[in-house]
């Protein structure tokens, strides 16, 4: 993909150092200049490994030309841990290689303390990692998923909820549950299956709950399952709530959850819509925005 990044070699510049345009500079102002700082494009390809390594890579490819301003983030989700959230996004292109084409990805982000970007995490609809749509994993996941939804529901439904749910997990001590991210982990899988009977599963799951969508990775293990639960506690009102999960899967092909990091909408994490917003989900959508416009103008 033809590249904007130039090389300056003359009239005071470094031969070999790359500059950037003003809208270019401004995406990589958004970013944390450390060597720690990382870009998965998506999760399962090479990792961008460092600030230097994200600002090329984005010159390079992984930010697309042609971008046009109906793109838009359509959702958000909120952890314990403020510096942790999802950005779900809707890519629309009106020009370029991919005009014509709308993309839903979602990235996993963690921000510093100023709301700069340290790690992103990009998943993406399963035609981009297999566009035939065959890879067995691909109807793997999307299996473990409604049989993930389905477990919550019959969890305190009947006599063997708690056994079908526990079964979807993998039994070792290295499988964990953040729920939600930045609460206590739950490590191992004893600590899992004794957090579901504590309340981590909810009592009263409604049969309407059900998986929104699936984005996946080019890792087969790994993806971001969307999921609408309804309960009856709150008169079937239903949130969306985000599960980013690893799988192990044994020689027979059978996957079970190894990890699973839970994101909600800001109102499980305590926030009043009818209040002013917390500084932190200000700081955050504030954060994402400027990603959206850094993208957008990035090639204009």
């Amino acid at each position: 993909m033809l590249s904007l990044l130039s090389v300056s070699t003359g009239f005071g510049g470094q031969p070999g150092v790359p500059t950037y345009t003003a809208n270019q500079m401004f995406w990589n102002a958004l970013w944390v200049n450390s060597p720690d700082t990382f870009w998965y494009d998506p999760v399962g390809s090479p990792v961008l490994q460092g600030y230097d390594a994200v600002v090329a890579g984005a010159a390079a490819g992984h930010v697309p030309p042609g971008l046009n301003s109906s793109s838009s983030i359509t959702a958000t989700y909120f952890s314990a841990d403020h510096l942790k959230s999802l950005m779900a996004l809707q890519l629309v292109f009106g020009s370029g290689p991919e005009a014509g084409n709308v993309f839903n990805v979602i990235d996993m982000v963690e921000f510093d303390s100023n709301y700069h970007i340290m790690s992103a995490m990009t998943y993406v609809p399963y035609f981009m990692v297999d566009p035939t749509g065959q890879a067995p994993f691909i109807a793997a996941i999307a299996d473990a998923a409604e049989a993930y939804v389905d477990a919550v529901v019959g969890y305190h439904g009947s006599a063997n909820g708690p056994a079908t749910w526990n079964a979807l997990w993998y039994n070792s001590p290295d499988t964990f549950w953040y729920d939600p991210v930045g609460s206590p982990i739950l490590q191992g899988y004893d600590a899992v299956v004794a957090g579901a009977a504590a309340g981590h599963v909810p009592d009263s799951a409604m049969n309407t709950s059900s998986v929104l969508t699936v984005y996946y990775s080019g890792d087969p293990t790994k993806a971001l399952l969307v999921l609408s639960l309804c309960f009856t506690f709150v008169g079937g009102y239903c949130f969306d709530v985000v599960d980013v999960v690893q799988y192990n899967v044994d020689s027979a092909g059978a996957y079970t959850i190894k990890s699973a990091q839970t994101y909600t909408p800001a109102g499980l994490q305590g926030v009043n819509a009818s209040a002013p917003p917390p500084a932190w989900e200000t700081n955050t959508l504030n954060a994402f925005n400027d990603y959206l416009t850094g993208i957008q103008n990035y090639h204009l």
